[in-house]
């Protein structure tokens, strides 16, 4: 466990951040903020950063409940920013340093605002926009260390904003840039500027000298107002940045961007970022105003991995420099780049994108539920990253297996205690053979290749980390199984993906399943069956005493034990309003490992850029959007298909989309009836289904295989789509490939 006490202060704010493992503990800030129409010199900057720097140091540690000597680290900010602000956050850094006997560790500040980005959002290898008041670049990780791909040539865009909002007198509270954004809202009418990309670089000096000379004689006018200016700025500065982010997209065939810096919180920017990256299928990665905007969390974040990589900086180097660059930084943590890699290797998360974050938001969507007397259908490879997650595990020399069994053990021991019967239920990812293992394997061949030459070109010695690397165990999977097979606990593997077929089981059986994976909130349950997707982090570590007795544990005179945890059900969560037949498209909008988000279209795009949703990523409030999107529409698919298919050519473009979304809509489809009946029988599970066969039965059309046409018009795409949706039954009228029987087999 490491806890590093992190201090920025390189511009106009300060803060202090305390992070232990990734986790921020406290996070406090403020700032120096001027009279309107003034800017923020360096020599007041520092002043307020010394009035303040002291108290903000004790209040972080008080948030944070930690003491100076359980501090392991103390990170500063080394640069870029203005001088005199950063040598006070030094001094101050050194001077704790000494006092309480801790290293120091000087972070650069660009590195931070990416590095903190990831950790937030889960973006794993993506093209970065990086912008601020200081700092406009175009950003991806390649070779070793951090490349800048294409950045500003004079002033950066947070600059720009700033000056501009001197010019027609905005006030600095809280900020120039969010006044000027929160007028932008309300412009009308575009003035055109000057569009400077030159290649990958951008312009903003000559923009904005341009207007400086225009505005006072526009507004005097009352042709155009302070908004409309705001408007036009906005509009021009953030499609160059765009531009030239898609160019670097394109370049290093990522599908992933990350914005962050403190313009990175303007909604507008995540917004027309938002629309390019769904053009391209990628994703838009963005956090809100606490982790965008300069704070000292980030520079604790980035100074843990640094630390926990073996480095420091000795007293006698412990220095600032107002030019600091991105690329002048060696890669510090290759543990964290495997982090990034393994565990997309290991875990194989295959929700749908950010789905879980957005439902567990709400507490709302989750009830008080009580596990007793039941089975429960557990999603093994979900299961097993968790609990070596949460234990606490070292991952050195290959794992702590024996202390992994202790944990199962005491699991399994509980749900007995309960009298849970456990079903585990594997993907076929950690079988020697089996077509899902190719298809990842596939998809991490040039990870790995990366990998290997980035190892080439900088010699990096592993055995000089001191941190440990997330990845699973080789063997974790296999200790596992081995007591399962002791304690003769069901089980058993498929070689594709299993989500379908554990809830399929989990309806039969009419009990709950076990998962933190977000394909399992759209799942349906046929009209009649009963579904419930138990939350993995709620569930209770231990067993609580029941007041109330059920009827079996009062025939065997033995004491009643529930296991408290959260429990979704679809009918009662902030998806209730979509309706049944139109919930698989919610995967097909937002995009999982089957298809990335398709265009969106025209009137979903108005609500995304209907305001609302303070604090929440672009991602989240795009989730939101197709949520209401969705929830707009009865039950004729045709209206909502058509809107995304008439986008596309007709031709290859469009059969091409309409395969890719039949194949994930019929991921989503339960047969539960069939499935069940197979999977009981294989488990010699003698106990009679709670659930009726004719209440659960798909369709008998529903295993018809048909070839998709290759050519066809919007009108015949609609139908095929259609077709496989479910009725509002939770029935599909056609499937149009064979699942085949059950592919189940011992492990």
């Amino acid at each position: 466990m490491t806890i590093v006490l992190g201090m920025e202060g390189s511009a106009n704010k300060l803060g202090i951040g305390v992070v232990r493992d990734g986790v921020v503990l406290a996070n406090p800030r403020v700032t120096y903020i001027t009279p309107a129409g003034e800017g923020f010199q360096p020599t007041e900057t520092a002043r307020h950063h010394q009035s303040q720097i002291v108290t903000l140091v004790a209040r972080a540690l008080n948030e944070s409940n930690v003491r100076p000597e359980e501090i392991d680290a103390i990170a500063y900010t080394k640069g870029p920013g203005m001088g005199a602000p950063l040598l006070v956050v030094a001094v101050v850094a050194r001077t704790l340093s000494q006092l309480w006997n801790k290293p120091l560790v000087g972070v650069n500040h660009c590195i931070a605002h990416i590095e903190m980005g990831r950790l937030i959002t889960g973006a794993i290898s993506p093209i970065v926009l990086y912008v601020s008041g200081g700092n406009t670049q175009v950003i991806a990780f390649s070779a070793g260390r951090y490349r800048i791909f294409g950045e500003t040539i004079d002033i950066a865009l947070g600059n720009c904003l700033d000056r501009f909002a001197r010019i027609v007198n905005l006030s600095n509270d809280p900020s120039p840039g969010y006044n000027v954004e929160k007028l932008a809202r309300t412009g009308r009418k575009f003035f055109e500027l000057p569009y400077a990309v030159k290649g990958m670089d951008v312009s903003f000096a000559g923009l904005l000298s341009y207007l400086e000379q225009r505005a006072p004689a526009l507004l005097q006018s009352g042709v155009y107002t302070v908004e409309d200016l705001c408007f036009s700025l906005q509009e021009t500065v953030f499609a160059m940045v765009v531009e030239i982010t898609e160019r670097a997209m394109a370049h290093c065939n990522t599908k992933e961007v990350l914005i962050v810096g403190g313009v990175g919180c303007n909604e507008r920017l995540q917004e027309m970022m938002g629309q390019m990256a769904a053009e391209r299928g990628a994703t838009l990665f963005a956090t809100d105003e606490r982790f965008c905007i300069d704070n000292g969390a980030m520079i604790a974040y980035t100074g843990c991995l640094m630390f926990n990589c073996g480095l420091t900086t000795p007293l006698a180097q412990s220095t600032v420099t107002q030019r600091y660059r991105t690329d002048e930084v060696e890669s510090f943590c290759l543990a964290d780049r495997l982090s990034g890699l393994n565990t997309t290797l290991v875990t194989f998360k295959m929700g749908v994108r950010g789905l879980y974050t957005y439902i567990s938001r709400d507490p709302g969507n989750f009830k008080s539920y009580q596990l007793h007397n039941t089975y429960l259908i557990i999603d093994a490879e979900n299961y097993i990253n968790v609990c070596y997650g949460r234990s606490n595990l070292s991952r050195h020399y290959g794992g702590e297996y024996m202390d992994f069994v202790v944990c199962v053990r005491i699991f399994l021991k509980q749900l007995r205690k309960c009298r849970i019967t456990p079903i585990f239920i594997f993907d076929g990812c950690h079988n020697r053979e089996g077509a899902k293992r190719e298809t990842l394997l596939n998809r991490n061949v040039g990870r790995i290749k990366e990998l290997s030459k980035f190892l080439m070109e900088t010699r990096f010695n592993l055995d000089d980390v001191q941190g440990t690397p997330e990845i699973l165990p080789k063997l974790t999977n296999l200790v596992f199984i081995e007591v399962l097979n002791e304690l003769r606990i069901p089980h058993l593997c498929y070689e594709r993906e299993a989500d379908m077929h554990i809830a399929e089981l989990a309806v039969y059986l009419d009990c709950p399943l076990l998962s933190n994976d977000s394909d399992f909130y759209l799942f349906q349950a046929p009209s009649g069956a009963s579904y419930r997707v138990i939350k993995l982090d709620s569930l209770s570590a231990e067993c609580t005493c029941s007041q109330t007795k059920c009827e079996a544990c009062k025939h065997e005179s033995t004491e009643c034990y529930f296991l408290a945890c959260s429990a979704f059900m679809f009918c009662d969560s902030v998806l209730r309003h979509i309706p049944t037949p139109l919930v698989p498209l919610l995967s097909v909008l937002i995009g999982n490992d089957v298809i990335s988000a398709v265009r969106q279209p025209a009137d979903l795009q108005r609500f995304l850029s209907m305001r609302g949703g303070a604090g929440m990523s672009y991602n989240m409030r795009r989730i939101g959007a197709v949520v209401r999107w969705l929830s707009n529409f009865g039950y004729d698919t045709r209206v909502p298909l058509r809107a995304i298919l008439s986008q596309y050519a007709i031709g290859s473009e469009l059969t091409d989309v309409t395969t890719q979304i039949v194949h994930c809509v019929l991921g989503y489809v339960l047969d539960p009836d069939t499935t069940g009946r197979e999977l009981t029988e294989f488990l010699c599970i003698e106990q009679k289904p709670r659930v009726s066969s004719s209440s659960a039965r798909a369709s008998a059309t529903s295993h018809v295989s048909r070839p998709i046409p290759t050519m066809m018009d919007v009108d015949k795409a609609v139908e095929v789509v259609a077709e496989v949706l479910p009725n509002s039954s939770g029935r599909t009228r056609l499937a149009l490939c064979e699942r085949g029987q059950c592919d189940a087999h011992t492990v």
